[in-house]
């Protein structure tokens, strides 16, 4: 493009606004810039300079506008660099989000599991307790296996977690009750 704005002016300069094309390709290296193709566009733009002074002469660069293009690119340049860094930390916010919502997802199954087993557990207990409070602690024989039975089963379900099923627990069950 400098090759064609040489040939359609001339070779002097007689005002800034002959040289619009150096402008217009600062604003396409800019654009370049902004887009992160930061090496692409400044090498456009010392292309454009060694054309520039190949077919214009050294005496004529800086009127030229040249300057002015430069300070666009690296004004460019930096806008690069600033919306890099924009997304790289709106990148680094939405993960630390969603982190924090899994966390808090964790949080309430873990909430949900544990308020499931306090509910089973007084299901299976409340009964027992009622049993010996109507009989003030004197129990017979039978109930006192049923107790103790009840609470291996917790135990059971304390230890394994999750490993216990309802048909392995009452399998478990039955067996201690067999002996």
């Amino acid at each position: 493009i400098p090759l064609f704005g040489v040939i359609a002016i001339g070779p002097e300069i007689e005002s800034p606004y002959q040289t619009w094309y150096v402008v217009g390709i600062a604003n396409l290296m800019s654009v370049l810039a902004i887009r992160q193709r930061l090496r692409l566009a400044w090498a456009g733009m010392v292309i454009m300079i060694l054309e520039f002074v190949f077919w214009r002469g050294f005496e004529t660069l800086f009127a030229s506008g040249i300057i002015g293009a430069f300070l666009i690119l690296a004004a460019a340049h930096a806008v690069s660099r600033v919306l890099a860094s924009s997304d790289k930390a709106a990148t680094e916010l939405i993960n630390r989000a969603l982190q924090e919502d899994s966390n808090r997802e964790l949080e309430s199954e873990v909430r949900k599991i544990a308020t499931s087993r306090i509910s089973e557990t007084l299901t299976a207990v409340l009964p027992l307790l009622r049993l010996i409070k109507e009989k003030k602690g004197r129990l017979s024989k039978a109930d006192a296996k049923q107790l103790l039975l009840t609470e291996a089963a917790i135990r059971d379900q304390i230890r394994g977690r999750g490993f216990t099923s309802k048909k392995l627990a009452s399998a478990i069950f039955e067996a201690r009750s067999r002996g």
